[in-house]
Order: structure tokens, then sequence, then C-alpha cells
């Protein structure tokens, strides 16, 4: 009987060995590692009251559900006031359209009449220059000369007469054209600060940006909320992922794609798989706040932290996890 005993002791012995060497050699564990998930910030564009709340705490919400409604009162007469402007705007654009035109038209039509003033006037001139010489020479009479000359100054004040309204018509012609592109301008500001209201109108629906599960919410109907003001905070729980942060001597095993073993603290009686998907590109340390300066003072060596991405199998059941749960990762060299 004491045979016996010694001897299943032995083979408990070698078997506990066997399992520390085992574990020590074949295996890379650490249990610095946490569940991981993508956390949003719900927060709110506008300053504006809310209207209605249709969100509890912790609620499970899907992709566009509506979480607040904001008073969308100020922003929707904001809109009807700016199309009204838009109207406005758009009949004093078909009249000045029309008052363009017309003016072009007196406008051609004035020049027309400074080209035919000035033909005549030319040839009026052409007439008294040759009188005032053949007067000069005593070629003709006084009364041949001042009929000449009456006549050319007639044509002349009528022709600088014809010159200004021509002129005048010019005017107004760039004057219509002045308003009508002043109609148009203030009419694209309108159309541009009418898309921006409507844009601003949706801001008033609040929605979930994706599928999770929502924190708390102290916000109540009738409460004035400020922009960018936090609401509550989205958690995508269908999408978790674990951060394992393994000591730099253990990394030399590990490769993207290597299963990994998952044990949960919160659920010890369910093992999960996973795989890892990435490396990070420096130890933790590096990425700190203020990282250490090993120049500066006396050195202190310490084993640096490596974190590793590791992501669940597909079909694993998951659905009780939530991120921040404490996990121990096992890979098997």
């Amino acid at each position: 009987m004491k045979k016996k005993s010694l001897i299943a002791i032995i083979i408990l012995v070698v078997l506990g060995s066997a399992y520390f060497v085992y574990e020590m050699f074949q295996v890379v564990e650490t249990d610095d590692a946490q569940i991981e998930s993508k956390i949003t910030p719900i927060t709110s564009r506008l300053d504006a009251f809310v209207d209605s709340v249709y969100i509890e705490d912790h609620q499970i919400v899907h992709k566009g559900d509506t979480l607040i409604q904001l008073d969308r009162v100020p922003f929707q007469l904001k809109i009807d006031q700016t199309k009204a402007q838009i109207d406005v705007l758009t009949e004093e654009l078909q009249t000045d359209s029309i008052d363009l035109k017309n003016s072009y038209k007196e406008y051609q039509i004035q020049c027309l009449k400074q080209d035919e003033i000035k033909t005549a006037y030319w040839k009026v001139n052409s007439n008294y220059t040759r009188v005032e010489k053949m007067f000069q020479s005593h070629a003709c009479t006084l009364d041949d000369f001042n009929t000449a000359k009456a006549e050319n100054q007639m044509y002349q004040s009528r022709y600088d007469a014809q010159v200004l309204t021509t002129q005048k018509a010019l005017l107004a012609h760039q004057k219509s054209k002045n308003n009508i592109e002043r109609t148009l301008a203030d009419r694209k500001e309108k159309i541009a600060e009418l898309k921006l209201t409507k844009l601003t109108l949706s801001y008033t629906t609040i929605t979930a940006p994706y599928a999770g599960k929502l924190y708390k919410t102290n916000i109540k109907k009738g409460q004035f909320i400020k922009r960018a003001q936090q609401i509550t905070e989205l958690t995508d729980i269908e999408n978790l992922w674990i951060i394992a942060n393994f000591k730099e001597t253990q990394i030399e095993p590990l490769h993207i794609g290597t299963n990994v073993s998952i044990h949960v603290d919160a659920f010890p009686k369910n093992k999960l798989r996973g795989k890892i998907v990435s490396i990070s590109p420096a130890t933790g340390a590096k990425f700190a706040l203020f990282p250490k300066d090993n120049a500066t003072g006396n050195f202190i060596k310490v084993v640096q932290r490596v974190p590793i991405k590791i992501k669940f199998n597909k079909g694993e059941d998951i659905n009780r996890l939530v991120p921040g749960l404490n996990v121990q990762v096992k890979i098997i060299k």
C-alpha cells in the first residue's frame, strides 16, 4: 500500500514538473490585457432646447436611431424666412432682366442717333470750312458765311447733346447690369444660407452613428444644451478586441495571425479563441505623455511592454463581454 502511494506521489510530482516546464518554456502568457472597443462621445452641434429624449441609460440602439430631438422651430422659421427672401430676389431678378434688356436696346438706339447726327455734323462742318475759306478770299457773301456758321453751330450743339444722351443711356444700362449682378449675388448668398440652415435643422435630430450600447445620460426634456456639450457615450459592442501588453522578452514568437487562448476573469468558464491582428510599432512607454529620457540621471533597467491587438475568432460567444474587462492571454509557441 505504501509502495503504491509513493508511486502515485512520484507520478504527480513528475506530471507537475512536466506541466511547470511546459508552461515555462512552451507557453507565452500575460494578464496585462483588457477588452477594448470603439467608444464615441455623442455631442450636440447646436445651442438649443431639448424637445424630446428617446434614450435611457445602457440602452441598445441601432445605426440611425433618434437619440435626442432638439427644438426645430427657430431653424424652420429661419428656413421659411430665407425662402421668402429668395422669392423676392427672384422677382427682382426678373424685373432687373427686363430693365437690362430695355436699357441695352435704348443704348443701341441712342448710338445709332449719335452716328446719324455725327455724319450730318461732319457734312455741315465740312461745308462751313469751305465757306469760311471762300469768305476769307472774298468768294462769297457775309450772309452765306453767317448761314453756314449758324448751321454748323446748330449741328455741333445737337451732336454734343446727343453724346450726353448716349452717355446717360450707357450709364443706365451699366446701372441695370450692376443691379442684376447685385441681385444675383444676393440670391446666391440666400440660397447658400438656406442650405446651411437646412443642414443646421438636420442637426436638431441627434442619431446613433452606429449600432451599440449607450452609457448614461442626464439630458432632460426642456433642458438647454450648448454646442459640443456631451449627451452620452456610445459603445460599439459588436466589434470588440483585446489589447495585451506582453513583455519585451516574450514577443519573439508573436506574429500576426498567431492563435491565442483567451480567459476572461469575469467569466472563468468561458474559453475563447482569437488571433493577433497587429503589433504596436513601439513600446507603450514611448507613447506616454512624458517619455522617459534614459540619458539623464541614473539608469534603472525596466522591462518594457509591447501592446498587441487581438481579435476574437468568428463564432465566439462574446455577447456578454464589455470593454474594460480584464483577460488573460496565452499563446503556445
